[in-house]
């Protein structure tokens, strides 16, 4: 008898090895991102906007609003196919505010320069955005980011897209580019 309660006690503590007895939490885990490209999932550019996707709140819009040419810079990228300004929040740029706090104030409209316009709130949402964002990435072939972490060049079969988190994440991709057209943001208004 002492034979065979020992040899269950043996198998007992065999069957529970490895066994992980935590409760699993949400407290530290991290978001689901949606993104399984395998292509890109190791690439740190990409690493890096999945997380400011997660996170529009902080990860997009802290550039300054341009008003006017003042204070601005300009910026042609990927062999001269997206054309962009933007404001670089320095001292010297004064009453300036950030796209999210613009975004704060309604009615505002997103102006491409095909022409396109798109309200926001009403055509777009941050969550449409989320999810058109991370199937760009599931689609892509390459994707870099430039050296301050706010651009990212996103090739994709066909096309190329422009990422510029220094806009809202509604306002985004910042810049297309297919066989048949080119299209970037002009302005809000």
């Amino acid at each position: 008898m002492k034979k065979f309660i020992l040899a269950v006690m043996v198998l007992a503590s065999l069957v529970s090895c490895g066994k992980n007895n935590k409760v699993g939490s949400a407290v530290g885990a991290a978001p689901i991102t949606g993104v399984t490209n395998q292509i890109i999932l190791n690439n740190p550019a990409a690493a890096a906007l999945i997380s400011k996707i997660d996170n529009p709140a902080t990860g997009f819009g802290n550039g300054y609003v341009v008003s006017g040419s003042s204070n601005q810079t300009c910026d042609s990228t990927l062999g001269g196919f997206i054309q962009y300004c933007y404001s670089s929040g320095n001292t010297s740029v004064q009453n300036s505010m950030t796209w999210n706090a613009y975004l704060a104030t309604a009615g505002i409209i997103f102006e491409y320069s095909s022409g396109r316009t798109v309200r926001n709130n009403i055509d777009v949402t941050v969550a449409s955005q989320q999810a058109s964002l991370r199937e760009i990435l599931n689609r892509a072939t390459s994707i870099q980011g430039d050296a301050t972490g706010t651009v990212f060049y996103v090739t994709v079969a066909g096309g190329r897209y422009v990422i510029d988190t220094r806009y809202a994440i509604q306002m985004n991709p910042s810049g297309t580019e297919n066989q048949t057209s080119r299209e970037y943001f002009l302005q809000a208004h």
